[in-house]
């Protein structure tokens, strides 16, 4: 049984942890306790996808917000969120088929790609508003040690999460897979008994 829950994550980016942090990003969280933490996005730009998956986080331009919100999608809710740190690297301009990246960044890792550039400000104010996606979380839905879920817990929502993991309904997958199959990946959940 998985024809109608799917579990949403992001597409392969070319150039594997390269590429995903060129195309997702990095998100931050200010310092203190955990119910004051704000949430922020560190990116290349100009490029912005309309749907991005840093780890953790699943953000969406105020555009794909909209498409969103339209579709009245149940378990579904937004919180914007700010860039904190925006650099430029017009990436998408390199071959996106190449084995790696055109450029590697300064010291080889690749989060180096924005932590060791400068702060564009004015790249930033240009850049479409982002806002985080946030599903309806569902205590005791997922198998442990598993990326399973049990079926005779499943939510009537098309919009749900289980830990880190964030599932649609068949509904909602065929409406991404039509506005952002690019930036998507809708899979078939497994779901068990328990």
């Amino acid at each position: 049984m998985s024809a109608d829950v799917f579990r949403l994550s992001g597409s392969e980016p070319p150039w594997g942890d390269y590429g995903d942090i060129l195309l997702n990003g990095m998100t931050t969280r200010t310092p203190g306790p955990s119910e004051f933490r704000e949430l922020s996005v560190e990116r290349a730009g100009p490029f912005v996808p309309p749907i991005s998956f840093p780890f953790g986080t699943i953000l969406v331009t105020e555009e794909f917000r909209a498409q969103l919100k339209s579709m009245e999608f149940s378990g579904l809710s937004f919180r914007d969120v700010p860039y904190s740190k925006i650099v430029r690297i017009d990436w998408r301009s390199w071959d996106l088929s190449a084995e790696e990246p055109q450029k590697y960044p300064s010291g080889g890792e690749p989060e180096n790609y924005i932590l060791r550039r400068k702060h564009v400000p004015s790249l930033a104010a240009s850049m479409p508003k982002l806002s985080a996606l946030i599903a309806s979380p569902i205590e005791g839905l997922q198998k442990i040690g598993t990326r399973s879920i049990f079926g005779d817990k499943l939510p009537d929502l098309d919009f749900f999460q289980a830990n880190m993991l964030t599932f649609v309904s068949r509904r909602a997958a065929q409406f991404l897979n039509g506005a952002a199959r690019e930036w998507i990946d809708c899979a078939p959940a497994s779901i068990v008994n328990e």
